[in-house]
């Protein structure tokens, strides 16, 4: 077992360092340093998502504050709701649906979609 000490200034922060430590120990236990992890910051550093590849494709992991966002898409994505909800308008569609965690939705390549965070959510988005 590895000890926690950090002290997260706020709690987007506090979800972007423990991803980091999930993924390292859990995800990828042989993580070395020249494995390549980006880090990628969207609309005012409010969302944020660590992106990485694996032989089943590549992934991000992320945490979204509370806010609207548009997104437009250029391959297929899965995204999995960890924690939190995600309310979102599909292409195509005129309704908002509601995503809880454990729930999913998928997106096709080369569109848009808008999604409302309520409150601090955490996502887990696959690139097919």
């Amino acid at each position: 077992m590895f000890k926690i000490r950090y002290v997260p200034a706020s709690r987007l922060q506090f979800y972007h360092f423990l991803i980091s430590v999930i993924y390292k120990n859990y995800i990828c236990p042989t993580f070395k340093n020249d494995i390549m992890i980006s880090v990628n910051e969207y609309f005012d550093a409010k969302v944020k998502s660590l992106g990485y590849a694996t032989t089943t494709g590549k992934s991000t992991v992320g945490v979204m504050e509370e806010g609207e966002y548009e997104f437009g898409t250029s391959t297929h994505e899965t995204m999995i709701v960890i924690e939190g909800e995600l309310i979102t308008l599909l292409p195509g569609e005129t309704e908002w649906k509601s995503f809880k965690a454990g729930t999913s939705f998928e997106v096709e390549a080369n569109t848009s979609f808008k999604v409302k965070s309520v409150g601090q959510s955490s996502y887990l988005c696959r690139y097919i």
